[in-house]
């Protein structure tokens, strides 16, 4: 649940939009009190709805956290480092040989 401040929560589950969630909760109010922090680097709301409280308007968001995949790592293929360079050097169309055409009898 969370305070209803704007809209910014609810037009993320309306346009079905990933967003992450941080959050630290603290034993005490001290500047060194105990603490436990969650991070959900990829999630997508699955519902939302509002209820006008006694005391304050509160949207509930359910979620759905989503596989964190890392970037696929580059790959190095020695076979092909070589081959950029090799189009640099292509020949001028004056030294090229041209093939003689073939004679039909």
């Amino acid at each position: 649940m969370a305070l209803q401040y704007n809209t910014t929560l609810r037009d993320a589950f309306l346009a079905e939009t990933e967003v992450s969630l941080n959050a630290v909760l603290v034993l005490t109010s001290a500047l060194n009190s105990d603490f436990i922090l969650f991070n959900i680097p990829r999630l997508k709301f699955t519902g939302w709805s509002k209820d006008d409280k006694s005391q304050a308007l509160v949207q509930t968001l359910p979620f759905q956290a989503l596989l964190n995949k890392p970037p696929a790592p580059e790959v190095f293929v020695p076979a092909f480092a070589a081959w950029p360079a090799a189009l640099r050097r292509s020949a001028s169309p004056a030294t090229l040989q041209l093939a003689q055409r073939p004679t039909l009898n």
